[in-house]
């Protein structure tokens, strides 16, 4: 996957350059009017790692995922109404004492 960033970075008004550094010979070279504009349009282009490709598709799988489990709450809402929903409070002081311990670190 190759992205397009033309103009990206310019501070001075100057594509392709950041900061004062006009006129030096470590300034990237610009296009010439010689029609090849393979070699300048390389230089615009930004190709992305097989992980970066990955992490963008996981990216989009998660925001399309709902936040809250609706079956999930459903079916506890369900237990609750008809009493049978059980705590275990063993359990329950276990999960607070930890997330007290994360909450203080």
């Amino acid at each position: 996957m190759i992205k397009d960033i033309n103009g990206l970075g310019s501070l001075n008004g100057s594509r392709g350059r950041l900061g004062s550094n006009q006129g030096t010979d470590s300034a990237p070279a610009q296009k010439t009017d010689t029609g090849n504009t393979s070699a300048s349009s390389a230089k615009n282009e930004v190709a992305l790692s097989n992980e970066a490709q990955s992490l963008r598709s996981l990216e989009s799988k998660i925001s399309d995922l709902p936040d809250v489990d609706m079956a999930k709450v459903d079916a506890i809402k369900t237990a609750l109404a008809e009493g049978r929903f059980e705590i275990d409070n063993l359990i329950l002081a276990d999960k607070l004492i930890e997330s007290d311990a994360l909450l203080g670190e």
